[in-house]
């Protein structure tokens, strides 16, 4: 459950989700969701969009570069529609290629505290980390389709999933192809 402003309700991935104008659409979530989330936590995410724009703000957790945020996005300065999910601790995962064609592709963040990192899109795992991340649980408020009061969105976005614990790789490829093909 969130705060939405300015966000409309359309067609969603299923059934209804949000579209964002990119200029002041967010949904804010209190900051006690992932309080507990010590040892990692698991992300799911719907979008689409066609923006070539720098830094657009799928999901983030905290409105700053404090300690433990963490940031889910599309774009950089080469407006390539690349996904980014990146944690002030230093670690910065990247998929290959780029997702901004306007269809809808599935983002997925495994984050195990102390362990790993991992990013898929579409079912596929597009990056990985084994870098210590040492940021559990923090007490910050989570934002989809912004940073807070920037970074603005500009597409769809749906069925916004988040687990307390990191999820295992057959259960990110069960749970896309579920969604995606129905099975």
């Amino acid at each position: 459950d969130g705060t939405i402003t300015s966000a409309s309700w359309d067609t969603g991935y299923f059934g209804n989700g949000l579209d964002f104008d990119g200029v002041d659409d967010k949904v804010q979530v209190s900051d006690t969701f992932l309080e507990d989330a010590i040892t990692g936590y698991s992300l799911s995410v719907w979008f689409k969009t066609t923006t070539t724009l720098n830094d657009k703000m799928i999901w983030s957790r905290g409105d700053s570069w404090e300690t433990g945020n963490h940031l889910l996005y599309v774009g950089t300065g080469s407006g390539d529609g690349t996904v980014y999910f990146q944690t002030n601790g230093g670690v910065t995962l990247v998929s290959d290629e780029g997702f901004h064609d306007g269809k809808w592709h599935h983002a997925f963040v495994s984050y195990e505290v102390g362990v790993a990192i991992k990013l898929y899109v579409d079912g596929v795992l597009e990056a990985f980390s084994s870098s210590s991340a040492s940021e559990g649980a923090h007490a910050e408020d989570m934002f989809i389709g912004s940073r807070g009061t920037g970074n603005w969105f500009p597409g769809s976005i749906d069925e916004v999933q988040i687990w307390s614990r990191p999820l295992s790789a057959t259960e990110i490829t069960d749970l896309y192809n579920f969604q995606y093909h129905g099975n």
